[in-house]
């Protein structure tokens, strides 16, 4: 083969941060829920190659096919394969069971027409990969830019259900590693839910290991998933004291968990939670919960039924409470992840705590 490409790439990664921001010359992007791949186009063969050097390229023969007929004789472009619901938004739970569409979004070009791009600025790159797709129809697009102002961008990304956001210096070159060149912010969804159960503890935790959490639906309450993470000694012991009243022997389930060690509670009790997204069913979000960020909230119940929509909307019915009191339960310890940004980023996007009173 006479036009090669003489480099193989590991995958440019994002640094997780707590929060929005808008910096200038910087762009901000839809964060894609899917498959990250880099597609090599070298003369008529193509190669999909995954972040852990997995050849797609027969799995997914369209988007093979749609890059094979681009006219640069060498490519190499890098962007995430995903499939979206009726909504636009991407959702990795399609893609896995092949429903519908695969579609790639790129983002990156490394290599065009025998020259190297990796040190080039990504306005620069962004350029050159967009003449490169062109107009390719509906199985190669170039990523979405949501606003020109990040906190706008990321309030957009929020209303519309994305995964989050990916801000990128667009004076950048490629880093073949995390950078702090490029900034990711996920979007949690917040929601109530009754606290339906909880598993027995594994290995050495104590008093509880997962929430077992519920929504009601026109059957009754419906079981969506558990939570177990973001819990301390302190808040397990606390919480297991507070759950001891209201344990019973049969759920209040009508689609319990199967499996072993569970203690099942009347479900007297709502839990605040974070979350990234429901999946496409609405059958279970137990991939997506988190204990996140702030002191989470507990709410004594009444029982009462929503209606059908309000459950299609991710609500429960909780408006007639009995005087609600807070319990103060886990807290997320700090989790700030962009530990290797400079100082001057830290500063910026450190979450910020309550001042306390003396």
């Amino acid at each position: 083969m006479k036009h090669r490409i003489p480099f193989r790439v590991q995958p440019m990664l994002a640094t997780l941060v707590p929060k929005p921001f808008d910096w200038p010359g910087w762009a901000y992007e839809e964060k894609y829920d899917g498959v990250r791949i880099l597609a090599y186009k070298e003369e008529d063969r193509v190669r999909l190659l995954s972040r852990n050097e997995k050849d797609r390229t027969e799995t997914f023969p369209r988007i093979a096919t749609a890059i094979r007929i681009l006219q640069p004789v060498t490519l190499l472009l890098d962007g995430e394969l995903v499939v979206f619901d009726k909504k636009r938004v991407s959702r990795f739970q399609l893609l896995q069971q092949a429903k519908g569409e695969p579609v790639y979004a790129v983002f990156d070009c490394l290599f065009h027409e025998g020259k190297d791009l990796r040190r080039q600025q990504l306005s620069k790159r962004r350029d050159v990969m967009e003449k490169a797709i062109g107009s390719s129809g509906k199985v190669l697009l170039p990523s979405h830019r949501l606003a020109t102002n990040g906190l706008e961008a990321f309030r957009i990304a929020k209303r519309r259900g994305y995964e989050g956001l990916v801000a990128k210096d667009l004076s950048s070159p490629y880093v073949e590693a995390r950078s702090n060149k490029w900034l990711k912010v996920k979007v949690h969804q917040e929601d109530e839910f009754v606290i339906a159960g909880f598993t027995k503890p594994a290995g050495s935790r104590q008093y509880f290991g997962a929430l077992l959490l519920g929504a009601y639906d026109k059957h009754g309450l419906r079981y969506v998933g558990k939570v177990g993470t973001g819990f301390d000694r302190k808040s397990l012991a606390k919480l297991y004291r507070q759950f001891q009243p209201y344990v019973r022997s049969r759920p209040a389930l009508w689609d319990p968990p199967r499996e072993k060690g569970v203690v099942f509670l009347a479900p007297r009790l709502i839990a605040q939670i974070s979350f990234q997204e429901w999946t496409a069913d609405r059958n279970s979000a137990s991939r997506f919960f988190w204990a996140y960020g702030t002191t989470n909230v507990l709410w004594k119940c009444d029982y009462r039924i929503c209606q059908d929509e309000e459950y299609q909307e991710g609500r429960i019915c909780a408006r007639n409470w009995r005087s609600p009191y807070r319990i103060r339960t886990w807290q997320a310890r700090s989790r700030y992840l962009g530990a290797n940004l400079p100082s001057r980023m830290r500063r910026a996007l450190k979450p910020k705590t309550a001042k306390k009173k003396h």
